[in-house]
């Protein structure tokens, strides 16, 4: 009942990226920018402009997409073809993977350190560094995933659909 505090710093008309919540901190991503928060006081962190950091193949709106944190990285993607990693803690640039993607449509799903998301087809990768665990051609093979991954841990499969027909994948066993 009553305000304490407001911040007004951010444009949050823009994204549709659920924020995540970590020790007291908001992390979120709004038009093309990243921004941490101070959750006690409403102070930013930091706020980034994405757009500047690394230079996408095409704008960043944060409309689609996700991001992860895993450990002290956050992990983004947009509809552009690039996944990148910021630390947590100052929101400089970590790494970038550059035509990685073709526009990612739907949430991450995480599962033993690694990412599962639809983006041109199926995609697995490292949470550590982004770095593909599965090739071209395999990650092909199911193209236009309409749905959130989701992911039986104990029989190690994934279910998903197209929108026509739902699937059920083994998970690789080398990744």
């Amino acid at each position: 009942d009553t305000l304490l505090w407001r911040n007004r710093d951010l444009d949050i008309n823009s994204s549709t990226i659920p924020l995540k919540v970590e020790d007291g901190v908001v992390y979120g991503l709004v038009r093309h920018r990243a921004f941490a928060m101070d959750l006690t006081n409403g102070n930013l962190i930091w706020y980034k402009n994405i757009n500047k950091m690394i230079n996408p193949s095409f704008s960043l709106e944060f409309v689609h997409g996700d991001l992860h944190i895993e450990g002290s990285r956050i992990i983004m993607m947009d509809q552009s073809d690039e996944l990148f990693a910021l630390d947590k803690t100052s929101g400089n640039l970590l790494w970038v993977r550059q035509n990685a993607l073709e526009g990612a449509d739907n949430r991450f799903t995480y599962f033993e350190g690694k990412l599962f998301f639809p983006s041109g087809g199926l995609r697995i990768v490292d949470a550590r560094n982004g770095e593909s665990l599965i090739s071209e051609t395999l990650s092909e093979e199911i193209d236009d995933i309409k749905s959130k991954i989701v992911i039986d841990p104990n029989r190690r499969v994934m279910y998903f659909h197209n929108g026509r027909e739902a699937f059920c994948v083994a998970i690789p066993k080398d990744i």
